[in-house]
C-alpha cells in the first residue's frame, strides 16, 4: 500500500502528511496534543477496526485528532493497525493545557439555573470545581452563553461568559480568537463529570 500519514490537529485545521510515524509524533509533540485517551472513528467511538484518530484531554468532540493512511489528497484508506498504535500511543508525551483566563476577561461568570445566583471566577480551575460539585453533568450542547446538560436544558439552562466586575458580558467562552482562549470549550467540556439527577 502506498500510502501516507494523513494528521490534523484541529477540526478547522490543515492536514500534515508524514511518510513515518517518528515524524508524525514529533509533529503532534510539538503542537502538544497531549496522550491517546480513545482511538475513533469519526465522532463515533471506534470498534478499533476503522479509528481515523483519538481523543486527548486538549481535543474532544469534534476536536479530536485526525490520524489514518490516506492519500496526496488525504482522502482515508486504512487505519493505523494496532503495533502503530500503540508505537503513537508511546510515543506521544503528556500535554494539558490549562486554559487561564486573560487580562481582558476580568471573571468567568456561572450561574446554574434559570433561578440561580451568579458567581464569579477568575480561575477556569475552580469554576469546574464549583460545577462538579453542584452535579451540573457533562455538556450536551452551547447555547448563547451559557450551556445545557442532562440536568440543566430548556430555559434552565448553565449561564457561563466572561464578565467585567458588574457581571457585565464581554464574551462568550471560546469566542475570541486568541490561541489562548481556543481550548477553553474543550477545557470545560473535557473536566466536567457525568452526573444525573
Amino acid at each position: 500500500m502506498n500510502a501516507i500519514l494523513c494528521v490534523r490537529v484541529s477540526d478547522s485545521g490543515p492536514y500534515q502528511q508524514f511518510d513515518n510515524p517518528d515524524d508524525a509524533i514529533n509533529y503532534l509533540n510539538e503542537q502538544k496534543v497531549g496522550q491517546v485517551e480513545k482511538w475513533v472513528d469519526g465522532l463515533r467511538e471506534a470498534d478499533l477496526k476503522l479509528p481515523r484518530g483519538f481523543t486527548t484531554c486538549n481535543h474532544t468532540g469534534p476536536w479530536y485528532v485526525r490520524l489514518f493512511w490516506g492519500g496526496p489528497a488525504n482522502n482515508f484508506l486504512a487505519p493505523l493497525d494496532e503495533n502503530d498504535r500503540h508505537y503513537i500511543e508511546h510515543g506521544l508525551e503528556e500535554h494539558e493545557i490549562v486554559p487561564v483566563l486573560s487580562p481582558d476577561y476580568a471573571y468567568l461568570w456561572v450561574r446554574i439555573g434559570d433561578a440561580g445566583e451568579y458567581e464569579k471566577f477568575d480561575d477556569l480551575d475552580a469554576a469546574i470545581k464549583y460545577l462538579n460539585e453542584l452535579c451540573v453533568g457533562k455538556i450536551t450542547n452551547w447555547v448563547p452563553f451559557g450551556f445545557q446538560t442532562a440536568n440543566y436544558h430548556g430555559r434552565d439552562y448553565i449561564s457561563a461568559f466572561y464578565g467585567d466586575a458588574d457581571a457585565n458580558i464581554l464574551c462568550e467562552i471560546g469566542e475570541d480568537e486568541d490561541e489562548a482562549q481556543e481550548y477553553h470549550r474543550q477545557y470545560v467540556e473535557c473536566n466536567l463529570e457525568e452526573n444525573y439527577l
